[in-house]
């Protein structure tokens, strides 16, 4: 049984009115926790010594999920109750590849790269007692006039993260959007991505060569989608001249404030420089030491991508607004709250005695 906040009444004892909590939900004695089943098959082998290959497959299915779902009065006391009712799965493949490519006296070179599909479906919402066709998710409460606007729909045969709403046509002549609408002079709500990545990419390398090390690793996702929700925010016309807007919009001739479409959404490929690292072994060898190492260390120095945001790598976990840039929000996408990634650079010795 939920609580929420409920009335006001009036406490004799402090002579003031004060609010009060009451029962917003029905109890559900069948409740229990969501579960997980999820079968793998693998395969490891090596090609001519040199490269390891590894291989799997897998299958999971989140059952169970629980949602806050609408009920008749009667026979229910209160509209809403908690069950468990929705399915959920997840079906991928990852592949690794390991080699040592070149091993001398001199010099070694070594890779590794990892590349990872999943596939997302949302199999139920629905059963014979609750029924819901979808539940909307990613809401823009926070940004300029997008109280009460979601950007994402739970929808069966459909990932998580999917996003819905109108598509932009372009802009007309008095600086509004044109958003496509059918026969009828409605605006159609139509499916417009999805903020799941088709691919999942992990590259790290390693060389030595006498004293000298290097090495490095690469991360990257493709296939995604991203609501650039802060652009949708900082460039509102009404912010000027008090507050600052993207360059970006004041080069268009868009008068109007924030409207959810396509516009907004864009492609979250991206492959980032995560870490490299030079190092240097000093040929000293005494009492003392029995090696001493320099080295560089830098961190995040660049990604590759052609998205606009501050960053491309947003939260995509969570079932209320995955791929959703934010860095405004309430309580429904606390976790989209965003701080760019620093750029870091380590200096070092390593003394082995």
């Amino acid at each position: 049984m939920g609580t929420g906040t409920g009335g006001a009444y009036y406490d004799q004892a402090t002579d003031s009115w004060k609010q009060s909590y009451g029962i917003t939900q029905n109890p559900n004695p069948d409740l229990k926790w969501e579960s997980t089943t999820q079968t793998n098959i693998g395969l490891d082998f090596t090609i001519a010594q040199r490269l390891n290959v590894t291989l799997d497959g897998y299958i999971k299915k989140t059952s169970d999920l629980l949602y806050l779902y609408d009920v008749p009065q009667p026979p229910y006391l209160y509209d809403k109750m908690m069950a468990n009712v929705g399915d959920l799965t997840n079906k991928g493949i990852e592949v690794t590849l390991g080699s040592y490519i070149i091993r001398n006296n001199d010099f070694t070179w070594n890779a590794n790269l990892t590349l990872a599909h999943n596939s997302q479906k949302v199999d139920k919402l629905s059963n014979d007692i609750y029924q819901t066709d979808a539940v909307s998710t990613g809401s823009l409460h926070g940004l300029t006039g997008m109280s009460g606007i979601y950007t994402q729909t739970l929808r069966e045969g459909y990932a998580v993260g999917s996003f819905w709403g109108p598509k932009c046509l372009g802009i007309d002549e008095e600086g509004k959007f044109i958003l496509e609408k059918d026969a009828e002079g409605n605006v159609i709500n139509q499916y417009l991505g999805n903020a799941q990545p088709k691919l999942t990419l992990g590259l790290a390398m390693d060389f030595t060569y006498r004293d000298f090390d290097l090495n490095f690793a690469f991360n990257g996702m493709f296939g995604q989608k991203i609501l650039n929700a802060q652009a949708m925010n900082i460039s509102y016309p009404g912010r000027l001249p008090a507050y600052n807007v993207l360059d970006s919009w004041i080069g268009t001739n868009i008068t109007e404030g924030p409207v959810f479409s396509d516009y907004w959404i864009e492609k979250g490929d991206f492959l980032r420089l995560q870490n490299i690292t030079l190092g240097y072994t000093l040929p000293i060898k005494n009492d003392w030491f029995s090696r001493i190492r320099l080295y560089a260390t830098g961190e995040n120095l660049f990604v590759i991508t052609g998205y606009k945001g501050i960053d491309p790598e947003v939260n995509i976990s969570g079932l209320l607004s995955p791929g959703i840039d934010k860095s405004i929000g309430d309580s429904q996408i606390a976790d989209n709250y965003y701080y760019p990634r620093a750029r870091t650079f380590l200096f070092g010795i390593n003394l082995s005695f």
